[in-house]
This record gives structure tokens, sequence and C-alpha cells, in this order.
């Protein structure tokens, strides 16, 4: 479910709209900040994650090898999430674990100001998402978008279907 297409060649931004994960019966409530780009087309293994109190876990040649979560992974009831760094490339990779068989969790598209074209934090995202559709757990900046002064500002590259309706064509 959360998927995009590469990016046409434009100025873009790596912090605005994204992708949260809920509970659909208001669960835990966990709150965080920040984000970073989620391109899973291009292979790349980057998940921003917006989680509060996560620190860096440890690593493990687990975690590495992608097969389980390392030992000091934060967790919360059908998620875990881990923060892989790596100096000598740099890499800095936020990873996010997630049991799909959980009936109680799903995924939600948003948007910027709740419009098709406009620009914002994923916090404010995250603060938009309705009490009747769930607690948000986790947030992932899902997509790049048009940052460019213009009719489409805000505008995403990419694929974009929010509640079964295509908002942006590839």
């Amino acid at each position: 479910m959360i998927a995009s297409v590469p990016a046409r060649r434009s100025r873009i931004s790596p912090t605005l709209p994204g992708w949260l994960v809920v509970r659909s019966d208001g669960g835990v409530s966990e709150q965080g900040h920040g984000g970073c780009a989620l391109r899973p087309p291009l292979l790349i293994a980057a998940l921003a994650l917006l989680l509060a109190g996560c620190s860096k876990a440890a690593e493990s040649p687990a975690a590495k090898a992608g097969s389980k979560e390392p030992a000091g992974a934060q967790r919360l009831p059908g998620i875990a999430y881990w923060h892989d760094q790596k100096g000598e490339v740099p890499w800095s990779i936020h990873i996010v674990k997630i049991d799909r068989s959980r009936s109680d969790l799903g995924f939600v598209s948003t948007h910027a100001r709740n419009t098709v074209l406009g620009l914002g934090t994923l916090g404010s995202q995250i603060r938009s998402v309705p009490p009747s559709v769930g607690k948000p757990l986790v947030g992932i900046n899902g997509d790049f978008y048009v940052v460019d002064n213009g009719p489409y500002i805000g505008d995403p590259r990419g694929l974009q279907i929010m509640n079964g309706e295509l908002v942006s064509a590839p």
C-alpha cells in the first residue's frame, strides 16, 4: 500500500506530505515528529518514522540482514521501529516493521491542509487525522512534492490514491 513512482527531475522536497499508520480503536496514544523520504520502487530501504520516545536501536547482525528487528528496537503492539546508521556511506535508515495481519492497524494517505495542492509538515498532517479514523502511531513521508512556485505547488511527484480516489497520477 505504501508506494510511489520515481520522481521527475525538478526541485523537490522529501519532508512534506506523507502516510500514516493508525489504529482504528484509538489504541496506544503515541505521538511523534520528524520525517524523511520513502521511495520503495527505487529500492531505497529507508522509511521515515514518527514515533515519540524512539531512540537509536542497537545494531545487530539480524537487523543488518533484514530478517528480524534488533533487541533494542522500540515496540508497540504490532509495530517495531529501529534506526540503522552507516557513517561511511553516509546513511541514516529508519525502519518500521508492521504486522499486516493485525486488523486494528491500517494505512491512511493525507494532504497538507487537506487540499490536493499544498505544502505542510508531516506533524501538521498527523494532527489533521480525524479521531474517527484512529490515533496516528507512525508517520511516514511517502513521496516527493513540487515545491517550485507555480500552479502545482504541493502536487505529489508520483501516484497518490486517497480514500479510493486517484489524487495524483504518475
